[in-house]
């Protein structure tokens, strides 16, 4: 894993890094141990069908390295019965973005965030 000081070869400099114990309360708090033990002893009395589990860190690029790549924006609309429609350039891929741009938009404007709706993104927009 990454640590403090080190260089991602996008050539960013890493200095508050978190991933080591991050993994560890993942292997904790996921109560590993007892699933692996648990899928060894169902493994050992299936001769034909086999369980498995595993856990893989992943790394996605969080910019570009040229500054004028790292833009984004977002089409808002504000409708009349106090709704707000958000079309954004992210990509949910399971990490709560349309979450966190819902959440974003009604701090912004001070609306419940029952009154946002994210749209999918699309180049029809």
């Amino acid at each position: 894993f990454y640590k403090n000081g080190d260089i991602t070869h996008y050539g960013q400099s890493l200095d508050d890094v978190h991933i080591q114990r991050l993994w560890e309360e993942m292997i904790q708090k996921s109560d590993l141990a007892t699933r692996e033990s648990k899928i060894r002893e169902f493994n050992q009395g299936s001769r034909w069908k086999k369980r498995g589990i595993s856990c893989v860190p992943v790394k996605f690029g969080m910019s570009f390295t040229a500054k004028f790549l790292n833009q984004a924006g977002a089409l808002v609309h504000v409708y009349t019965d106090g709704t707000v429609l958000v079309t954004h350039g992210g990509t949910e891929m399971g990490q709560g973005l349309h979450t966190k741009i819902a959440q974003i938009t009604a701090n912004a404007l001070g609306i419940d965030i029952s009154h946002v709706y994210i749209n999918e993104t699309g180049t029809d927009k």
